[in-house]
């Protein structure tokens, strides 16, 4: 249950990245990012798509939450199993729940990745290990915020004097 309520405060602080970039990207209504899962299919339009490991991802929103309800159902299951089964079969079943869960969770990972390196370099903000920064997951929401800046964006500011 805590991995679920950290899952969902996760995906609130990254819409709030990526509304900040939306935002000074002129993305009209990029309020929406703060509703869960909108940020994906914002980011998904930001980015035209992205590739993983040769792999083309277009409709990243909808593949997130494809993974978020096969890992949601493995962990109801688990649950379900450890509430009315006997106690021998509880731990295969919780054990073979814990596959799909870990590879929704690695397949999750891995995109975030790599919508952000697409990020940095679509913004010319890419570096030589940028990707080791974006696997620490928190610092993802804090480049979206930095890159919505406009010294880092690349937008000419204009002087009111």
């Amino acid at each position: 249950m805590i991995g679920w309520i950290i899952f969902i405060v996760y995906i609130e602080i990254y819409g709030i990245g990526v509304m900040l970039y939306a935002r000074s990207r002129g993305m009209k209504n990029s309020a929406w990012c703060l509703v869960p899962f909108v940020a994906f299919f914002v980011m998904d339009k930001l980015t035209g798509g992205f590739k993983v490991a040769t792999i083309q991802v277009n409709k990243w929103g909808g593949l997130v939450i494809k993974l978020t309800i096969v890992a949601l159902i493995a962990y109801l299951y688990a649950q379900w199993g450890i509430h009315t089964l006997t106690e021998r079969n509880v731990g295969p079943l919780v054990q073979i729940m814990c596959i799909p869960i870990a590879v929704s969770v690695l397949v999750f990972y891995i995109t975030m990745i790599q919508a952000t390196r697409e990020i940095l370099f679509l913004t010319r903000q890419s570096f030589r290990f940028d990707w080791l920064l974006c696997m620490t997951l928190i610092a993802i929401p804090v480049i979206m915020a930095v890159l919505s800046c406009p010294k880092f964006a690349g937008i000419e500011q204009i002087d009111k004097t």
